[in-house]
Parts: structure tokens; C-alpha cells; sequence
């Protein structure tokens, strides 16, 4: 997944002719708009997923946040179940929680 940093009024390109503009930020909800040829179908991921467009798990899985939090909680509970965890598994959970970290705060995570 790239990930792309734009402030309100400042856009990115997808192709030829799809535009999206970050129109207002409240909170921690981020509108956007977006410029697409006709042709070109334009729904929300858990739209998308319920209209048979993508995969239903796609759309959760898309969200990177949800994908590290679940690796976490798989290797938190493989540390649980040995007695004396192996510095490997320690080591990836660590690595895990930091990127995770990072990409709340909007910044690539630096390992």
C-alpha cells in the first residue's frame, strides 16, 4: 500500500484522469473529493465489498492499522503460551507495536 501525505486543498492523481482532493479534516475524519471519469465506479471499501465488487474481507483488511493490531494480538498470544518466549518473537512483536505506532501518527515507521 502507498501511503500519501496531503493537507486540505492539496490532491494526488490515480491514472489517467482520477483526481482526489483533500476537501476538510474534523477530527479524525478526512473528507475527500473526487474527480473521476463516468466509467470509472467510485464507492467506499464496505460498499464495494457488500455490492460483490471486492472480496468482503477486502475491505477490513485494507486498513493497515487493523492488519498490525491483529499480527500483534496473534503474537501476543503465541508469548503466552511458552513459558520462556523466544528473543525472535519478543523482537517481532516489538518491531509490530513500533510500526503500528508510526502509522497512527501518519509517519512511515523507521525500524
Amino acid at each position: 500500500m502507498l501511503v500519501i501525505s496531503r493537507k486540505v486543498n492539496e490532491s494526488l492523481v490515480i491514472g489517467d484522469g482520477i483526481e482526489v482532493t483533500v476537501v476538510e479534516i474534523r477530527g479524525d475524519k478526512v473528507r475527500l473529493g473526487i474527480v473521476a471519469p463516468r466509467d470509472v465506479s467510485v464507492h467506499r471499501a464496505e460498499v464495494a465489498a457488500a455490492l460483490g465488487l471486492i472480496p468482503p474481507g477486502r475491505a477490513a483488511a485494507e486498513d493497515p492499522c487493523r492488519a498490525l493490531e491483529r499480527e500483534i494480538a496473534e503474537l501476543t498470544a503465541q508469548l503466552q503460551q511458552h513459558p520462556e518466549p523466544p528473543s525472535e518473537l519478543r523482537t517481532r512483536l516489538a518491531a509490530k507495536r513500533i510500526e503500528l505506532a508510526a502509522l497512527r501518527q501518519g509517519r512511515p515507521p523507521q525500524l
